[in-house]
């Protein structure tokens, strides 16, 4: 309790000046009564029976109280008869201002609003008191309103069903008016929020109006924390609360401080208790009497200690009682009344407690001469004259001891500081010191809170909850890292000012923050000047901490005698190994680790859990067991063990050198200090423990410890204290810092380096000390970069790279990892040794595959440690389980398993994601592991690779390879095809250098454009550094660098930065790492033109091709046999047949041929026959030289390659009678006819295969003739193969080169080349001209060849005209087949053969009935149509073939909604087409075929230009006249939409006239789905009227691909304006002049009144032309467009005639570009008997 007063009260006449209390602590919550109290009545009640019987003590005539119920209650007779009496009295005055008349209960009557409860119990002796009386009924009357009573508490009085201001107005007469001295209790402030009215408020205000006695107020606030009280300052009485009770809560004089807050109980009020139960006439408990005194203090110090009340004391009792029927409770009994908890605090004595600290020796010194001291000066606990909480606690009689109270703990984690500060708590009530000594523990920043003040409230509420013990705050220096930490420390200085003497403060950190946190506040020192420091534990003390923490562990934990001899020796290397250092803590969790480990080790041994857990060294955490290795005894066994590491062979040499220039003098005895760089797990921390010792044995360290921390340890603000501990704990031998890169990454990082320089400049620290720095190579590159002196001080000399691991160095660690635990339940593999584990060697073989993809950030050994082994054991659980475990073995069977069953890794157990590169199992894994480790096991077709790096294994001299003397450099180039074994012989190239040490490391990283590039500027030359250090004297493959070449001169992107970086670092590289250029032949000459000086740096270059069909051949039998693939008789036969049908065709790729694998298709084809097999019913099998292979028949194919799969000289020989069957085609069937009989009625051998000229539309059947043809000629005998390698004119054009390769493909076949007119629309494609021209002279290829051009007619005779050799050999009436559009009934009868065969169509995939006629007259309706257009892109049959797949997709739509999802379809219905399977997109081509189509008939049309030749608008006038003929043709279209019955205005756009009937152009996106559309036309001369507004019919199709409708005016005027349209022939051109015509924001600039509204002109430039394939054209013009101009005219400045349609705009952020459609779309889709243009072929 904080406010002071006389021994007996804390409301004495004095505080009672100021007449507002706060009572808080152990008063309850709203729904409970919290504490007990009992007085020396031996009455045990709640707090405010307590309270209001202390108050009457102290003089209060009435005490009342007032809670949320509006019930004005009280305890005793008195305080009612005065509250009757001045209500009464105030009813009176004020002429009944009160509601009711009062009158005493002793007439039996109480008028409506009082009623006398219960007022007597039975006391403790089982006597009754006097009983109120009863109501007229005879009834008692029970207080709802009133809180649950304590066992002895009287009811009360009370006055319910108040309104609230009625209440107030009593409580506010009875404050001001009243004659007697009166304490009002508001019994729940935080319930009572919504009560206090301003009439409230005005009462409180006044409670001190009445000069005649002194009233006053108390607020209970049921609630343990001041912070509540604080917080409840709610809005109606925000002033008052500020100005009144806040400074009786915060101030921080004591002589003004209001606040009562209720602690545990004394041990006087105990005893009252004690006696209270002992003499209670109900289930009374025995005590004995003369053990009350010593039981009743041990109680309450029990109670102090853990800060509990008198409730809990008294259930306790209950408890024990209830467990020992009959029992006379005697001193001894103490410790189970409190329980383990309490009994644990208080039981043994202080100087027990102090002297079993492990360590600190001078702090326990200190602590227990000040016990002593204390006892001497005979300062005794003095037992309490009063047993009321609301009596001031006695000040104990204290002597000087020389010792403040409060005081500061220092040191480590760990070292007990919370054990102490608790320790001293109950020293100081020992002592006598301090009435309670519990302990309050906070950490700094649990106490800083995020707003202004709330800090300062935190810091009160602790102090409350501290008076009479400890406040203890951890790490308190953490105040000063925050803007509101000084608040706290202002705060708690002012507090402890205040309340000197009634608490103590402890307050704890690491030493040098402590002594900077100590002047952060003026007084903070002087508060503080006495200092523990805890220092760290020894090896010893940790030692004996370990053992004290396995011996209490409640599991029973015992180590075993193994462990226990070698305990020591662990902890003179694990202490302090890490930062920081946990001390204490660091043992409790190493016993915690270890019990889970041996429970962990058990699980995997099959073996239950055991009752006595031993811990022995193989239960220590793996990452610890290296402190259990023996270290170096003398220099000799150092060297053997830098030796005995697997790997590291620089590493290894640089340690050993260095080792022999200290011996030998040569350099001096200084530590040195190192940079370890590399890839994670690589070894380096090993690495440092090794060097210690090493520079121990040479005597240049006197201490082999290493210092391990992490850089992230840090990276805290605390940074300056943690790195002069690492240091100090390092002196003498090695400080070692891993992952240090990260310092460089961060401001606090770099602060960091900045103080760690001096220090190892320090002349005294780095002549005994040794300081390692460790981390990834390029961040480690970037580390040393940041300050100039740690570069300076961390030389180049002193740097350290350390390789990533071989997968033979991986599977070594792996065998040494398993080699580790020698215990005889150990882990163990198959085998003897390494040769003879088919589960190591394995392992290799699968890690080998594995590091070829490999992640830059790969872990090495930990990646064996920490996943490779975990999961391999999982695996063996797996299969244990899956062999045992189905036999419901138990536990002592289980253990019955042989051990060589249970504990063996085999290879079932390697890891699942390794297993598909073990090999298979079935071969000699040896014979695998020499495939794998050969370096051109599979090159194939590479010949002048492997013969070059044959030469250098067998040691020929070349210069530009082996010999380091005359080595150039390095640097290679590969180009060639995709899946031609680039990246492979890279491999190969990096392997061959690496076997011959010219580069160190066997490790190939390949790079592209995204890894090269970066997104910003001045990023791209680090990240180009940073992966070429990365890869040095390694390879580093550059894939596709012409990627990164600028395109045109507007090309801002990164990547000739890239370029330019990558070729000075490889010029700086050239002869310690291995670089290897891929690309394709163009993209290598264009890098090599825009770099012209990397050819002079390349050693040599390769050029690889296409594999032919015998080496795929080859590449398919080796990769068979790889895959454990066998073929049957059947398909062996046709194997080579398949390849030459499969290799000639790519796949079936078509335009995508360029995209042909090669030995990718290989790999393709091998997975396809692999799945194929496994999801055979039955398996077929066959064993090959002691090998089970998997036996591929020809059902295995699938249907990609099935149709391969055909002997290429066994074509059926009525190829005639197949092309009979093709719908159609009369002359092309003649014309094919009439060769194959001229080529048979030649003289043997004098027939050549021809030249021949398709000329048709697509989807004539140009390319199935081509097929066909082939197979003619093979008939023949003209050719020997038939097959067809077709190409379109495109993928000649994206691919040069692969001219030459097709030609070389389809000999004694047919070279198609399809569209071959396009070959003119580039200079790419004219050169591919150039090459066929002597390709079609050429005789052999004329002999053995037969050359097919397709296209369509006009532009293949173009192309014909090109070249007059070209002419000579194609335009011949023998050459030239025509191939006729179809009619419509043709396609009719296309779409049912299609529909019949579909299960055989790739894109229908299935059989369709389409015999419903109305259905088929739809279709011929379609197809109608789409003949009508003459549109030569239209695809003919390929349209068909489209046209079904719709009309599936329509079907299975259909069935879906009448038969749901996962509903049954009845036989034939599935695939029976109907009319309703139409797709929707020819709905409207159906139904407007028969209304008014939306086409224009040619002659309604104006294409005329201004004037003929031309118009001169030069003159301005010239021009004005001629807008102003448009802007009448200019109109502005208004459209409606429906929303429900209503119709709204949706909008506005613009249109124009393009036929004096009334067609309108305009956007379809205006029209689209609205329900009326109208237009206002300009009249012209017409009399009376300037415009009107026509309704328009929309009409179909309207065509969204280039955003145009058509609609028509309805009105009988036939001679509309019109605009002049330009010709389809005439294009729109880049730069183009124009002039736009529009409504632009009508609506708006009208208000809506579009009768008003002015077309909106501006002229501009058409800024570009794009065409994109599959996309309609668009010309994007400067300037703006706006909402309503979509629809508008372009016109041109050049003639005058609309150029296009304005469609909108392209809108990035706040940035937009217009754009319009060209005319030449209205000619195509709107305009009938017009040759319409293929925008799709333009540019």
């Amino acid at each position: 309790m904080r406010v002071r007063g006389n021994e007996r009260t804390l409301f004495t006449p004095e505080n009672c000046l100021n007449p507002h209390f706060v009572v808080t602590g152990r008063v309850g919550g709203s729904t409970d009564t919290g504490d007990y109290f009992c007085d020396e009545s031996l009455h045990v009640i709640g707090a405010e029976q307590e309270l209001a019987r202390h108050l009457r003590e102290q003089g209060f005539e009435a005490v009342l109280f007032f809670n949320f119920g509006n019930s004005i209650y009280c305890y005793d007779r008195t305080s009612w008869q005065i509250l009757n009496e001045d209500v009464n009295a105030s009813a009176a005055a004020t002429g009944g201002a009160t509601s009711a008349t009062v009158t005493a209960p002793a007439t039996g009557t109480v008028t409506g609003t009082y009623a006398a409860g219960r007022i007597s119990a039975l006391g403790p002796s089982g006597g009754r008191r006097r009983r109120r009386r009863q109501d007229a009924q005879g009834g008692e009357q029970p207080d709802a309103d009133a809180p649950a009573a304590a066992p002895d508490a009287p009811a009360h009085y009370s006055r319910r069903g108040l309104y609230i201001d009625q209440a107030w107005t009593i409580l506010g007469t009875i404050l001001r008016y009243s004659t007697h001295r009166v304490a009002l209790v508001l019994a729940n402030m935080l319930s009572l929020e919504q009560l206090l009215t301003p009439s409230a408020i005005e009462a409180l205000s006044e409670v001190d109006a009445n000069p005649y006695v002194h009233n006053i107020v108390v607020y209970f606030f049921k609630g343990n924390t001041l912070t509540n009280i604080i917080r409840s300052s709610w809005n109606n009485w925000n002033t008052f609360f500020g100005t009144i009770i806040a400074p009786g809560i915060e101030g921080t004089d004591e002589e003004d401080n209001r606040v009562v807050s209720l602690g545990s109980p004394n041990a006087l009020e105990i005893r009252c208790a004690l006696q209270y139960v002992r003499l209670r006439q109900n289930c009374p408990i025995t005590i004995r009497p003369q053990d009350m005194h010593r039981l009743s203090e041990r109680l309450a110090r029990a109670c102090a200690a853990q800060n509990r009340g008198l409730k809990y004391v008294l259930l306790r009792l209950e408890h024990f009682v209830a467990g020992h029927p009959g029992h006379e409770i005697v001193y001894d009994d103490w410790r189970e009344i409190v329980g383990a908890e309490g009994a644990t605090l208080v039981d043994r004595r202080i100087e027990d407690q102090i002297g079993d600290l492990v360590g600190m020796e001078e702090v326990k010194t200190r602590l227990l001469q000040f016990l002593n001291d204390a006892r001497g000066a005979r300062v005794a606990h003095v037992y309490p004259m009063h047993a009321s909480r609301f009596t001031p606690a006695q000040r104990p009689r204290r002597h000087a001891v020389g010792h403040e109270l409060n005081c500061r703990l220092t040191g480590g984690p760990g070292t007990g500081k919370t054990t102490v500060a608790r320790l001293i708590g109950r020293l100081y009530y020992e002592a006598g010191l301090l009435p309670q000594g519990h302990t309050i523990e906070r950490n700094a920043g649990e106490i800083i809170s995020d707003h202004i003040g709330g800090t300062a409230q935190n810091v009160h509420n602790l102090v409350y909850q501290a008076l009479g013990g400890v406040l203890f705050i951890d790490e308190a220096y953490a105040l000063t890292d925050n803007q509101f930490g000084q608040e706290a420390i202002n705060q708690l200085v002012a507090d402890m000012s205040a309340y000197s003497g009634q608490f103590a403060v402890v307050l704890a950190g690491y030493k040098d923050p402590m002594d900077e946190f100590m002047h952060a506040n003026d007084g903070l020192a002087r508060r503080f000047p006495i200092e523990y420091h805890l220092p760290d534990y020894t090896p010893d003390q940790m030692r004996d901490l370990i053992e004290h923490f396995a011996a209490i562990d409640p599991d029973g934990v015992t180590l075993s005698d193994q462990m226990r001899a070698s305990l020591g020796e662990f902890c003179q290397g694990w202490t302090g190994s890490t930062y920081p250092w946990g001390n204490a803590g660091e043992a409790q969790n190493l016993v915690s680790q270890m019990k889970r480990q041996h429970h962990l080790l058990l699980r995997q041994h099959g073996e239950s859990a055991r009752d006595k857990i031993v811990l022995g060294p193989e239960d220590l955490p793996p990452e610890l067991r290296h402190f259990l290795e023996p270290r170096s005894r003398s220099l000799e066994e150092a060297r053997q063990r830098i030796t005995s590491l697997i790997g590291l062979k620089n590493v290894k040499r640089y340690l050993l050198g260095r080792a022999n220039e200290i011996l030998y003098g040569i350099d001096g005895k200084v530590p040195g200090n190192y940079i370890f760089y590399g890839s994670p797990g690589t070894g380096k921390t090993v690495t440092a423990r090794i060097m210690g010792e090493l520079l121990y044995q040479l005597h240049v360290l006197t201490r082999w410890q290493v210092r391990e921390i992490k850089a992230s340890d840090l990276l805290t603000q605390e940074f300056p204290q943690r790195l002069r501990d690492a240091v100090r704990s390092a002196r003498h031998g090695v400080l070692f810092i891993d992952e240090a890169h990260q310092l460089a990454d961060s401001d606090v990082g770099r602060q960091v380096i900045r103080a760690f320089v001096p220090i190892v400049e320090d002349p005294e620290i780095r002549a005994d000390t040794c300081f390692i720095l460790a981390g990834y190579t390029v961040e480690m590159k970037h580390l040393l970069e940041v300050d100039s002196g740690l570069e300076r001080r961390f030389p180049q000399s002193r740097r350290i790279r350390f390789d990533d691991y071989t997968a033979h160095e991986l599977t070594l660690i792996l065998q040494q990892m398993i080699d580790q635990d020698r215990s005889p339940d150990a882990m163990r593999y198959d085998g003897d040794s390494f040769e003879t584990s088919e589960y190591l060697l394995r392992s290799e073989l699968a890690l080998t595959e594995y590091l070829k993809t490999r992640h830059k950030d790969f872990g090495n050994g930990g990646f064996i440690r920490d996943v490779y082994l975990p999961e391999s054991r999982t695996k063996l659980a797996a299969r244990l389980d899956a062999t045992y475990g189905s036999r419901g073995l138990g536990a002592e069977e289980l253990k019955s398993i042989p051990a060589a069953d249970r504990l063996t890794l085999t290879p079932a157990d390697i890891p699942d994601a390794f297993v598909a590169w073990a090999g298979p199992l079935n071969i000699d894994v040896h014979e695998l592991l020499e495939s794998a480790r050969s370096s051109f096991g599979t090159l194939v077709g590479k010949e002048e690779v492997t013969t070059y790096l044959r030469r250098r294994c067998d040691g020929a001299g070349d210069n530009g390879f082996l010999d380091v003397s005359g080595v150039s450099s390095f640097i290679y180039t590969i180009v060639g095809p995709p899946g031609t074994g680039k990246s492979f012989s890279a491999r190969i190239i990096s392997r061959t250098l690496h076997e011959h040490d010219l580069i160190e490391r066997d490790e190939v990283t390949y790079v592209g454009k995204g890894d090269l590039e970066a997104g910003y500027v001045g990023q791209t030359a680090a990240k180009v550094r940073e992966v070429v250090d990365r890869s040095a004297g390694a390879t580093l493959s550059v894939v596709a660098p012409s990627s990164m070449l600028a395109r045109d001169a507007q090309d801002h992107t990164f990547g000739p930065e890239a370029l330019g970086q990558l070729v000075s670092c490889m010029s700086e590289h050239r002869i310690d790492t291995a670089f290897v250029l891929i690309d394709d032949l163009e993209g290598m000459e264009a890098f090599f033109r825009a770099m012209p000086t990397v050819r002079s740096m390349v050693a040599r270059e390769f050029r690889f091709e296409d594999f032919t069909p015998a080496q795929m051949g080859q590449i398919l039998r080796a990769k068979a046999s790889e895959a454990s693939l066998a073929f049957d008789e059947e398909v062996s036969d046709l194997l080579d047949d398949f390849l030459i049908n499969w290799v000639g065709d790519r796949g079936g790729l078509g335009e995508m041929t360029a995209s042909w694998g090669n030995g990718l298709e290989i790999d393709r084809l091998i997975s396809s026959l692999r799945e194929a097999w496994d999801n055979e019913e039955r398996h077929r099998t066959t064993t090959v030289a002691g090998r089970l292979l998997r036996v591929v028949t020809r059902g295995m194919f699938g249907r990609d390659y099935a149709r391969y799969l055909l002997s290429a000289h066994s074509v059926s020989a009525d190829a005639m009678a197949e092309l009979d069957k093709l719908t159609g085609m009369t002359g092309v069937k003649r014309a094919v006819r009439a060769a194959e009989r001229r080529m048979r009625r030649m003289p043997a051998g004098a027939a050549m295969p021809g030249l021949y000229c398709f000329l048709g539309n697509p989807g004539t059947g140009k390319t199935t003739v081509a097929r066909l043809m082939g197979q003619v000629l093979r008939a023949a005998g003209i050719l020997e193969q038939g097959h067809v390698v077709a190409r379109t004119a495109r993928q000649l054009v994206y691919n040069p080169q692969g001219f030459a390769e097709a030609v070389k493909l389809a000999r004694n076949g047919v070279l198609f080349i399809d569209e071959a007119h396009q070959l003119l629309n580039s200079d790419v494609g004219r050169h591919v001209i150039k090459e066929l021209v002597p390709i079609v002279e050429d005789v052999d290829v004329l002999r053995n060849t037969c050359i097919i051009l397709a296209g369509y007619p006009q532009e293949m005779e173009i192309l014909l005209d090109f070249d007059q050799g070209l002419a000579s050999r194609f335009d011949t009436d023998q050459a030239i087949i025509n191939f006729e559009d179809y009619s419509a009934s043709e396609l009719l009868e296309i779409m049912d053969g299609m529909a019949a065969r579909g299960d055989k169509l790739e894109q229908l995939g299935i059989v369709l009935d389409a015999s419903d006629e109305e259905f088929r007259q739809a279709a011929l309706t379609v197809f109608e149509h789409t003949v009508s257009q003459h549109d030569q892109t239209s695809g003919n049959a390929r349209f068909v073939r489209n046209f079904l797949v719709e009309v599936r997709e329509a079907l299975f739509a259909r069935l879906d909604e009448e038969y749901g999802i996962e509903g049954e379809v009845p036989a034939g219905v599935a695939s029976k087409v109907t009319a309703r399977d139409l797709p929707s997109r020819y709905a409207d081509i159906v139904r407007h075929r028969k209304a008014q189509p939306a086409v224009i008939d040619l002659s309604m049309l104006d294409t005329s230009p201004v004037a003929p030749g031309g118009a001169d608008f030069s003159e301005e006038g010239a021009w004005r006249d001629e807008c102003s003929r448009m802007r009448e043709s200019v109109i502005i279209v208004r459209v409606y939409q429906k929303a429900g019955t209503q119709e709204r205005l949706a909008g506005t756009g613009s249109g124009f006239i393009v036929s004096h009937a009334g067609h309108v152009l305009t956007c379809a996106h205006v029209v689209k789905g609205m329900s009326r559309v109208e237009v206002r036309v300009a009249l012209g001369s017409m009399v009376g009227e300037a415009f009107r507004w026509f309704e328009c019919d929309v009409l179909e199709p309207m065509h969204e691909e280039c955003d145009m409708a058509l609609i028509k005016i309805r009105a009988s005027r036939a001679n509309f304006p019109t605009v002049r349209l330009r010709r389809w022939d005439d294009p729109v051109v880049k730069g183009e002049a124009f002039h736009l015509v529009g409504y632009a924001l009508a609506s708006s600039v009208s208000n809506e009144n579009l009768d008003a509204v002015a077309a909106l002109e501006h002229d501009g430039t058409v800024s570009s032309v794009q065409v994109i394939d599959g996309e309609p054209t668009k010309c994007y013009m400067d300037g703006n467009a706006y909402p309503g101009d979509s629809g508008a005219p372009v016109f041109s400045r050049r003639d005058g005639r609309t150029i296009g349609v304005l469609r909108g705009a392209v809108v990035d952020g706040e940035h937009s570009i217009p754009y319009f459609h060209p005319i030449e779309y209205f000619w195509q889709y709107f305009v009938s008997l017009c040759v319409s243009v293929d925008t799709r072929e333009r540019g």
